[in-house]
């Protein structure tokens, strides 16, 4: 069984050294659409459709997302979800938490990766109606996007890649859209890091339809760590 605190502060050292590095997170909702059950999540941040081809194409971009093998490219599953850790073929060292920076681990991803940030090139992709004033580092280039993004913004990889950017940090607040990006942008460009970072910028950003209890004062989820305990 991994260690909670040692896997977020495994992809500081990572972010501290400089390393390139992509990470994308699958929680219940992107393996729901990964099967084609179409879990349409709460926020309504982004929605899947199985009778529209372009969320059919969408589906499949997701899915080779969590398939995808590379020795520094990361994805973080749900430890509860066996079925979805054996159907993305990863090795085990490729393997972290979906929660891997909320709960009991955000107080240090504030501490410590929020002043990384400050140190680094941001380039953040995230709805565009973010307040960049109200973040706590400097954002060097901002990519809008709008809800629904993996379908909508399905061309942004492509705009991205057509940039051949180098040592910049991507932040990605993007719901499954996230874990597309990650994966596109890694696999033909790896002089960058592409994280996945969730809703953990939502209390400065404050564009997510739906808060969330570990950054909103619940003291049980502030000293929780992963529920699933059985993750190996």
């Amino acid at each position: 069984m991994k260690d909670y605190r040692k896997e977020i502060e495994f992809f500081y050292n990572k972010l501290l050294n400089n390393e390139k590095f992509a990470l994308g997170k699958f929680a219940d909702g992107e393996w729901g659409a990964i099967k084609g059950t179409y879990f349409f999540p709460a926020n309504g941040e982004w929605q899947a459709n199985g009778n529209d081809p372009a969320f059919e194409r969408a589906r499949l971009e997701l899915a080779e997302s969590i398939q995808y093998k590379h020795p520094d490219y990361y994805v973080a599953i749900c430890p509860c979800y066996k079925e979805a850790i054996q159907f993305s073929g990863q090795d085990e060292q490729n393997i972290t938490y979906a929660n891997i920076f909320v709960n009991s681990n955000y107080q240090f991803y504030k501490e410590n990766y929020i002043r990384l940030y400050k140190e680094r090139d941001i380039h953040l992709v995230t709805h565009g109606n973010t307040n960049l004033e109200d973040l706590p580092f400097k954002v060097e280039k901002f990519y809008p996007i709008d809800y629904n993004a993996w379908i909508v913004n399905r061309d942004l990889p492509d705009q991205i890649l057509q940039e051949n950017l180098s040592d910049k940090l991507f932040l990605f607040a993007a719901g499954s859209f996230a874990n597309i990006l990650a994966y596109k942008l890694w696999k033909e460009n790896k002089q960058n890091t592409y994280l996945d970072v969730g809703s953990t910028l939502n209390i400065w950003t404050k564009i997510e339809r739906l808060q969330r209890d570990y950054y909103m004062g619940n003291t049980e989820l502030e000293n929780l760590v992963c529920p699933c305990p059985n993750f190996s």
